[in-house]
């Protein structure tokens, strides 16, 4: 009997990437991080939970949180782990919502591990994960029209 965390095996994650890169680089680490899409966003620091200060000690005293100067909040551009959606379908939809440009692009299926940190845009069916195998490279031939229905519950034509 397999155990559960022999089932990520099975899953597979898609990516949309230019067709003239090397996709066998997302199995090395080194090439294993994602920029963020808007080129950075601004969230809540994780150390002071944004508060902008900490106890100092075992006294009242506060003090100005290092990681975030006192602003309670940090910018981030890129994260650790590849980003991806689990479907086709959630992969055509996010980029729609991005109006982004996909001409000489393919659809990169991946299996891979899942990272703990949360994708910036996982409320937008994106995650992060470690691929460790590149199960194919399909050409991506779907229109922006298309797009908008298959983001509206059709089923993808590539």
């Amino acid at each position: 009997m397999r155990k559960m965390a022999d089932l990520a095996d099975f899953q597979t994650y898609y990516r949309i990437e230019r067709s003239d890169l090397d996709h066998e680089r997302l199995l090395d680490a080194a090439h294993q991080h994602s920029t963020v899409w808007a080129g950075w966003v601004e969230i809540t620091c994780a150390t002071c939970s944004g508060h902008g200060t900490l106890y100092a000690g075992d006294d009242l005293d506060t003090i100005d949180c290092d990681d975030c100067d006192g602003s309670g909040y940090t910018t981030i551009s890129s994260q650790d782990g590849v980003s991806c959606c689990r479907t086709v379908a959630d992969l055509v939809a996010y980029m729609v919502d991005r109006h982004a440009t996909m001409d000489d692009h393919v659809i990169v299926q991946m299996r891979g591990v899942e990272c703990d940190e949360a994708d910036i845009d996982a409320a937008d069916g994106a995650l992060l994960i470690r691929p460790t195998e590149i199960v194919s490279v399909i050409g991506y031939g779907v229109s922006r029209a298309e797009g908008e229905r298959i983001r509206a519950g059709g089923e993808a034509a590539c």
